[in-house]
Order: structure tokens, then C-alpha cells, then sequence
């Protein structure tokens, strides 16, 4: 099966609180590749590539977690052509 791949910006009380790392918790658990950081709207920026349950797991995981999101957005995103790795957390 194809992975998919999907763009997810976390806007809210979402940086110096952990946050990059509880994603990538998340995404390492459900075998979920791709990369997480933080911009500088103040917003957190991940690429999240895998199975869509699996994305959709790391999303869940995240809102349960109590942090102050005031906004979750999700957009399709294309499969990049390499594969990535693992998970990364970027400056």
C-alpha cells in the first residue's frame, strides 16, 4: 500500500512546551515518517507521511495531550520522492 502523505499546522500555545517532541513520540509509535517544526507565526509545522489511520493517530494523540491548540489544520501533501528515514524534529 502507497503511504500518504499530509501537511499539519498546530497554531496555539504550541511552542517551548514540548510540543515537537510529544509529535514525535506520536509519530514513531504509529510507524509514521516525516518531520515536525516550529515557525515563526509561532504556529508548529509537521509533514506527516504514512497510513492515512496512522496520521490520523498522531493528530489524535496530540490533541489529547492537553497542550492549548487553538487551531488544527490539515492539507493533503505530496509523497516525497525519497524516502525520509524516520522522524525528525528541525530547527
Amino acid at each position: 500500500m502507497a503511504p500518504n502523505a499530509c501537511n499539519v499546522r498546530w497554531a496555539g500555545c504550541v511552542q517551548g512546551v514540548g510540543f515537537r517532541a510529544a509529535v514525535r513520540r506520536a509519530a514513531n509509535a504509529l510507524g509514521v515518517q516525516g518531520w515536525v517544526t516550529n515557525q515563526q507565526d509561532g504556529s508548529v509545522e509537521a509533514l506527516l507521511v504514512g497510513s492515512l489511520p496512522a496520521i490520523d493517530g498522531v493528530v489524535n494523540r496530540i490533541q489529547m495531550k492537553g497542550y492549548s491548540i487553538l487551531r488544527c489544520d490539515q492539507t493533503p501533501a505530496s509523497v516525497p520522492p525519497e524516502p525520509l528515514g524516520g522522524f525528525e524534529i528541525r530547527q
